[in-house]
């Protein structure tokens, strides 16, 4: 009986590599996009010629653009007038917002979406957007005046006997209502420096979110491509499955006949046995996968279930979004958080200079007092109170200085941090996009194996119909073909994770603070 398991499609997966405007290579100096020209002597014939298409290429980094950005290193020296960094961030933002989109895939997408609106950690975060805007608010607050009501009643008794004389004791009683103002007027720029300080924290804030909510994106699509693999290699045991019961009720009619010993049926029978046993494991794993995405989409597991069921491996012949700017790598949300800290911590440091200037604070009470309530409003009764004052610290054991010193090597180690998250980032791009030409070369070599496993498996069947060879080329060859089956589910699976890893260490749908 001919084995009726469908061979891929060998040439549309050789196809795979050849997606215009991803193809990349490494070299020692860093990642760059190669001259279509050159590019035939770089790759493998099988995979540079399959395809019209693999003459256009778009670069993601340029090799003269990769080597300014690793030349970074931001020093105090270096910073920019005003503590800002726009110099950095002067390009046009790459929009690439759902990225997922390009697998064209509706649940990929249903879950995504649905991540954005009930992961609870998102949902924390924005909690922690919004304290940072109110602490803002709080601190903008300084620039105006506090302004305030008064109203009381004061009865006092003197003593008659305080003086060498004694007198009779003495009650005093009156009444008192009024406003009070009090500005701390910002002429020195003390309250400026502290509201961009937190404006640059809310900044930050938000950069953080992005870079969690990249992180549950790129999770999600990870852990539906581990929910499809396990479906999709659960499927092809159990087609083989099939094919090796057909193959054991050969082996038995044969054994019947006398064709053959009973060894034949002991290996096919332990052949299906294996098989069968590999089922309770993929369907284990296809839960688990199913509950991680539960957790992060915030949804209960019968709703994923509901939604998977009839989910198909994405296509992974899609257009990647790669030609932009070496300038992107520091629009990852991690690197312009890492950015955005050094500017909170150098307004910090203008905070800690302006201890050194003086303040000027104006305190003012306007009212009215009387010893009795009805005279309150009398035209004798008012009176205000202005008290202009200005204050200046001139020595304080050194603790200004001090101040300054802490705020400058606060801002110097974030600057450390910065040039280090930038140069992870260059080594995550580079890794990924190797990753990725090496995820589709894998996966096109497995298509050909497998196919060459098909094969064996079909001659070896025939020869054994016709008594020309033993059931144990059989039993290796359906094996063999099994093994290479399942490694095929999951190198496309690792190739699509490639993909998603790739998107991230772009910064995927991060679009910037200007949304």
């Amino acid at each position: 009986m001919k084995n009726t398991f469908p061979s891929p499609n060998i040439h549309r997966l050789r196809s795979i590599l050849a997606i215009p405007g991803v193809l990349m290579f490494l070299s020692p100096m860093g990642l760059f996009a190669s001259d279509p020209a050159e590019l035939p002597k770089v790759m493998d014939d099988s995979i540079s010629t399959a395809s019209p298409e693999r003459a256009m290429y778009c670069p993601i980094v340029d090799q003269d653009s990769l080597a300014r950005l690793k030349s970074v290193r931001l020093s105090p020296d270096s910073l920019p007038s005003g503590y800002g960094f726009s110099a950095f961030s002067s390009s046009p933002m790459f929009d690439c917002t759902a990225w997922w989109g390009t697998f064209d895939d509706p649940v990929l997408t249903r879950l995504e979406t649905l991540v954005q609106k009930n992961n609870y950690n998102l949902r924390a975060m924005l909690k922690r957007i919004e304290a940072s805007r109110q602490m803002l608010r709080q601190t903008r607050a300084g620039y105006y005046p506090s302004v305030g009501l008064m109203a009381g009643y004061d009865i006092d008794r003197d003593s008659g006997r305080e003086a060498s004389q004694a007198t009779d004791a003495f009650t005093n009683t009156f009444f008192q209502l009024g406003a009070t103002v009090s500005w701390e007027i910002d002429i020195f720029g003390r309250i400026y420096e502290k509201s961009k300080a937190d404006r640059a924290s809310l900044e930050a804030t938000r950069l953080e979110y992005d870079g969690m909510l990249l992180s549950l994106e790129a999770e999600v699509a990870t852990q539906y491509a581990a929910l499809l693999m396990y479906k999709q290699q659960l499927e092809v045991a159990q087609t083989h499955l099939k094919t090796q019961e057909d193959i054991l009720a050969v082996a038995e009619a044969r054994y019947k006949a006398g064709l053959v010993s009973k060894l034949d049926v002991a290996q096919a029978r332990s052949m299906v046995s294996s098989t069968r046993l590999l089922m309770p494991q993929y369907r284990s794993n296809m839960m688990s996968a199913v509950n991680a995405l539960a957790t992060l989409c915030g949804i209960s597991t019968a709703d994923v279930r509901n939604m998977v069921e009839n989910s198909t491996t994405p296509h992974l012949s899609v257009p990647l979004q790669v030609g932009v700017p070496a300038d992107l790598i520091r629009r990852r949300p991690d690197v312009a958080e890492a950015e955005k800290q050094i500017e909170v911590l150098a307004a910090r440091l203008g905070v800690a200079k302006k201890d050194y200037l003086p303040s000027l604070t104006l305190n003012a009470t306007l009212g009215t007092s009387s010893h009795n309530a009805k005279y309150l409003f009398g035209k004798n009764s008012f009176n205000y109170e202005i008290n202009p004052t200005l204050t200046w610290t001139l020595f304080d054991g050194f603790a200004r200085e001090a101040g300054v010193a802490e705020a400058k090597a606060q801002m110097e180690a974030e600057i450390e941090t910065y040039n280090y998250t930038l140069m992870t980032a260059l080594q995550e791009v580079e890794d990924a996009m190797q990753n990725y030409v090496s995820a589709g070369r894998e996966l096109t070599l497995y298509a050909d194996v497998l196919e060459s496993s098909e094969e064996v498996v079909n001659l070896s069947l025939e020869r054994y119909r016709h008594g020309l060879t033993d059931f144990t080329d059989v039993a290796n060859a359906q094996i063999t073909y099994l093994q290479n089956h399942t490694q095929y589910a999951s190198s496309r699976a690792n190739l699509f994770n490639c993909i998603v890893r790739l998107y991230k260490a772009l910064g995927g749908g991060f679009s910037g603070l200007n949304q």
